[in-house]
């Protein structure tokens, strides 16, 4: 293997690990998003119960 071939491959590898390291943060972030969505929504929900109580 000729040292344009192993750079070659360093390149992808390293691509491949910014494509991978993107894809696990985008799916934190989908999580992160999901995870406040339903704690506002718990949140409504506990207030409008207070209010029906009251």
């Amino acid at each position: 293997m000729n040292t344009l071939e192993r750079r070659r491959l360093v390149k992808a590898e390293v691509i491949d690990v910014k494509v991978a390291k993107a894809a696990v943060n985008a799916s934190k972030r989908q999580r992160a998003e999901a995870a406040k969505a339903l704690r506002k929504d718990m949140a409504a929900q506990q207030f409008h119960q207070l209010r029906a109580a009251s």
